[in-house]
């Protein structure tokens, strides 16, 4: 089995592809299907951790008031109440409200790896990895552009409209790319060492730039060796 990327290049045409690693990319079906509890764990933590935990309510001890009793305790047709700060009371405290915590849970790197390959094998097994070369950036950012080279590759590979979400994944160097991509509603722009399951499933295609492609190979062989 060889799974193979296409290179494109700025006109949106298809001039080579590469050989990618199976360890990362040939996860079968099947495989993929098995996996699916522990995508879940990896993608369940990373949302989790992305909680900011600042949530904060306050119980009766904590509101101001409620020195006295608010009414006598008899005559007026009403239930007795002994405190203003009472639940059950306006402005009182709130019961069993949420407090601030760390909502992070504790995920092996080596599951968060796994999690990568399966989640990009998908993506590959469909035929939406696609490498560029050159996204027809010259001497400065131009959305244009790079929004114009990405339609016509999702457009020739896939039958895709041009609005169908992608992430791009490009290298920490490559500024003109992230600033001509920050904005755009349907393409995700990260970089290469932030590839991750979330990003990945909740994009229909994966867009490399050639630089990032080669540097993300290269950061993972060491994983890939260690898991053999």
């Amino acid at each position: 089995m060889v799974v193979k990327i296409d290179i494109y290049n700025s006109k949106g045409s298809s001039t080579d592809s590469v050989a990618a690693p199976l360890s990362i990319f040939g996860k079968t079906e099947a495989d993929i299907k098995k996996a699916k509890p522990l995508i879940h764990q990896v993608v369940t933590a990373q949302r989790a951790a992305a909680r900011q935990g600042t949530h904060s309510t306050k119980t009766r001890a904590e509101v101001s008031g409620g020195g006295a009793k608010p009414f006598r305790q008899k005559g007026t047709g009403r239930a007795r109440q002994g405190s203003s700060r009472a639940p059950q009371m306006k402005g009182g405290g709130v019961v069993f409200g949420p407090v601030p915590r760390d909502h992070s849970k504790r995920t092996n790197k080596r599951i968060i790896f796994s999690s990568l390959c399966y989640c990009l094998s998908d993506r590959a097994n469909a035929k939406r990895i696609y490498i560029v070369s050159d996204f027809g950036i010259d001497a400065k950012p131009n959305t244009k552009k790079a929004l114009n080279v990405i339609e016509k590759i999702l457009g020739q590979a896939n039958k895709f409209n041009s609005m169908v979400n992608s992430l791009v994944v490009i290298n920490r160097d490559e500024f003109k790319i992230a600033k001509s991509l920050a904005n755009p509603a349907n393409s995700h722009l990260i970089y290469e060492d932030q590839l991750n399951s979330y990003d990945i499933l909740v994009n229909e295609a994966v867009i490399f730039s050639q630089k990032a492609y080669n540097n993300f190979i290269e950061r993972t062989k060491p994983k890939v060796e260690a898991g053999k």
